[in-house]
């Protein structure tokens, strides 16, 4: 992400709940709006182009709660915006909303969960390259004590 970052202006990152949108985009953002304080989001209200005055790339977290953002990068995409500016991260809009989709100007980036391999979760996977190299009279079998 960082790296695409350089590239683009504007980059929305989208995944579930508490997969760790924010938590890996402030790792890489120098400012952070954090729109869900209210104090925030009405002085960016007042004056949006106060994130082009921030440090980049800028972080406008749950930027769903003030549409307007994303309407005025959008905007100051047309206009020239340089690459590695803004990061967006937050739930999910509406899908009745009307907001513009940011096509060709504001870049989406899903992140997903880490595997349980990745949590360090189990010692033992049965990986899918195993899987295709199987035999008809190969098994495979295992357990976890992994639960929910």
């Amino acid at each position: 992400m960082k790296r695409d970052l350089q590239e683009l202006p504007a980059i929305l990152v989208e995944g579930a709940k508490a997969v760790g949108k924010t938590e890996t985009c402030t790792q890489i953002a120098q400012t952070v709006y954090n729109l869900d304080n209210e104090a925030t989001r009405l002085m960016l209200k007042g004056a949006p182009d106060t994130i082009l005055r921030g440090q980049k790339p800028v972080l406008l977290d749950e930027w769903q709660l003030a549409p307007e953002m994303w309407s005025f990068v959008r905007h100051e995409v047309d206009k020239g915006l340089s690459d590695g500016s803004v990061l967006f991260t937050g739930s999910s809009i509406r899908v009745n909303s009307r907001i513009h989709s940011g096509a060709g100007r504001i870049i989406r980036m899903k992140l997903r969960p880490f595997t349980i391999q990745e949590r360090g979760m189990a010692t033992d996977y049965i990986h899918i390259q195993t899987l295709f190299n199987l035999t008809k009279d190969d098994r495979i079998s295992g357990q976890t004590k992994n639960g929910l």
